[in-house]
C-alpha cells in the first residue's frame, strides 16, 4: 500500500482514543474520500497542553497554504488570470484546479485537506477552536491519519476528480454518460 494522504485533524474530545474513533468514523463514512487503510500515528497524537502542538498545528495549517499556493499557480499557467477567465472557464482541468481551491477555502474536506478541524469544518482556526484551546487545552487534540491505497495515488485520486473505475456503470462508462453512437 502506498500512502495517499497526511491529514491532521483537530478536535475536541475527553481524550486520545475518543478522538481517534470519531477521526476513523469520519473518515469511515465520507463519501467523497475512500482509503484502503488509514493508519493513526499515535506518536504524532497530541493535546494544546502539549509543546508539539503548536508546532504541528503550524505546520499542517502552512501545508494547507502550500496546496492553495500550489493550485493557484496551476491555475495561472493555466492562463486564468482574472476574475472574467473565471466565468469563461470551460469544464476540464482548470475547473478542477479551481474545485479543490474552493473545497481548501470553505471547509469542505478533501484528500488535498493537510490539516482539518473536524469539529468546525474548517481548514483554518476558528475565533471559538481559539478560545477552546486556550481555555481547554486537555480536551484539544491533533490527529494525525495516514490514508492509504492499493493502487497509489493518480491524478484523479490527488485532484478531487473521483471518476475513477470504482464510480464507473458496469459497461466501464462513467456514472451519466451515454453510450457512443
Amino acid at each position: 500500500m502506498q500512502a495517499l494522504a497526511v491529514h491532521v485533524f483537530l478536535l475536541s474530545g475527553a481524550g486520545m482514543d475518543d478522538c481517534i474513533r470519531r477521526v476513523r468514523h469520519f473518515l469511515d463514512h465520507n463519501a467523497l474520500v475512500r482509503y484502503a487503510q488509514v493508519e493513526i500515528v499515535r506518536a504524532q497524537c497530541c493535546h494544546a497542553g502539549e509543546p508539539q502542538f503548536h508546532p504541528c498545528l503550524h505546520e499542517a495549517l502552512a501545508a494547507n497554504r502550500r496546496a492553495l499556493d500550489e493550485l493557484c499557480r496551476e491555475l495561472r499557467q493555466a492562463g486564468c488570470h482574472t476574475l472574467d477567465d473565471l466565468a469563461a472557464m470551460e469544464q476540464g482541468y482548470r475547473s478542477k484546479l479551481l474545485h479543490t481551491m474552493t473545497h481548501l477555502l470553505d471547509g469542505f474536506f478533501g484528500i488535498d485537506s493537510a490539516f482539518y478541524d473536524l469539529d468546525e469544518g474548517a481548514h483554518q482556526i476558528t475565533p471559538s477552536r481559539q478560545r477552546r484551546i486556550a481555555e481547554q487545552p486537555e480536551q484539544c487534540w491533533l490527529i494525525q491519519a495516514h490514508g492509504s491505497s492499493p493502487d497509489g495515488p493518480g491524478f484523479e485520486r490527488l485532484r478531487g476528480d473521483h471518476t475513477t473505475d470504482r464510480n464507473r456503470s458496469p459497461g466501464g462508462r462513467e456514472p451519466g454518460i451515454p453510450p457512443s453512437l
